[in-house]
């Protein structure tokens, strides 16, 4: 079964500190249909963070691999922010 959960995502804003911010919205999760959900991110750039209630939760540093964040253990949030560093 292949399950999308994302709901969708949106640029919050270029904030002019070397970073865009992405409000990623996921939504209800049927967690009785799954075992694990995670957030993939490919993206060009120095590094990445996860942001929970406006604090870290999580973070990737750019090797060339695509970045599998699991949510299961942030309990699915219904949304979270991506912050994408340049590599500038």
């Amino acid at each position: 079964m292949c399950l999308s959960a994302l709901r969708r995502w949106r640029r919050m804003q270029k904030t002019g500190r070397g970073y865009c911010e992405y409000e990623v919205c996921i939504g209800d999760v049927p967690v009785d249909k799954l075992h694990q959900l995670y957030l993939e991110a490919d993206y060009v750039g120095d590094r990445a963070e996860l942001y929970l209630d406006g604090r870290l939760a999580d973070d990737w540093f750019t090797n060339g691999e695509t970045w599998h964040a699991a949510l299961k253990r942030f309990d699915y949030p219904a949304s979270l922010v991506l912050r994408i560093y340049s590599s500038d």
